[in-house]
């Protein structure tokens, strides 16, 4: 009881930090990033974000005129990166995490109107067990051809391979012709399809469901092709603990 009683004292007194201010930036607490031990370092944190916030600049032209939509925008890494470097863009962060969705409502979207965020009461076994089912019928609360660029950063590599091709398709519907998608994922060649925490792949231990989704090569890349998307680029193994990258775009009709 005693215990119990100094920690509510200490709270009152030292309450929760919900925020830690790094370079002019506001980010999420440490407890908050779920990218990786490595982003709970404050310096790491901002460079990830403005890389790759400069890498979809410099690639698709992103500026204030784009329509940006992050699927998986957890609490706001891109975006604040975005932020940094480009300053108001007409984005959009969905997420499955709820929590995530209110941290960057909170202390993003309250601050910079023109970055808006939703939450996706979908179905995740890492993320959100209690969601609804992704089905055939599945679509994201956006409009036909109302997005210039679409990013997806490190999503592909905790979701089932349903769920992967259920979201390309959805990728063709949402982007105006021209438009861009990054993503990144695990891939190797002559593996199985599909993989779901492969036993001696990357790390020692797999820590819960979906830690890593590994897909063949060929495999991903039908996916892709049957989604009515084209693959633009392929780099293998060059992103954060060994994932690849995918630049693809929707024809212009």
């Amino acid at each position: 009881m005693l215990k119990r009683y100094l920690r509510s004292v200490k709270h009152y007194i030292l309450p929760w930090k919900y925020y830690e201010v790094y370079d002019r930036s506001i980010i999420p607490p440490k407890y908050q990033r779920f990218n990786g031990e490595a982003h709970k370092d404050n310096a790491y944190y901002i460079e990830s974000a403005e890389k790759d916030a400069q890498k979809i600049i410099s690639r698709f032209g992103c500026d204030s005129q784009s329509r940006v939509l992050e699927i998986g925008c957890s609490t706001g890494r891109f975006p604040i990166g975005l932020m940094r470097l480009a300053g108001p863009v007409n984005y959009t962060g969905l997420d499955v995490r709820l929590s995530s969705i209110q941290w960057c409502k909170r202390y993003i979207e309250r601050r910079n109107p023109d970055y808006h965020f939703e939450h996706i009461d979908v179905a995740n076994a890492r993320s959100n067990k209690t969601g609804k089912k992704i089905e055939e019928n599945f679509r994201f609360n956006v409009d036909d051809e109302s997005i210039d660029i679409i990013c997806l950063f490190g999503v592909f590599t905790n979701v089932e391979a349903d769920v992967v091709r259920i979201y390309l398709h959805e990728m063709n519907r949402i982007l105006a012709g021209g438009g861009k998608v990054y993503f990144t994922a695990f891939v190797e060649e002559n593996v199985p399809d599909v993989a779901i925490n492969p036993e001696g792949y990357l790390f020692d231990e797999f820590i819960g469901p979906l830690n890593v989704v590994r897909f063949e090569k060929n495999y991903i890349f039908s996916l892709i092709s049957d989604a009515g998307l084209i693959l633009d680029e392929f780099i293998y193994g060059t992103e954060f603990d060994g994932q690849s990258e995918f630049y693809l775009s929707k024809p212009t009709n």
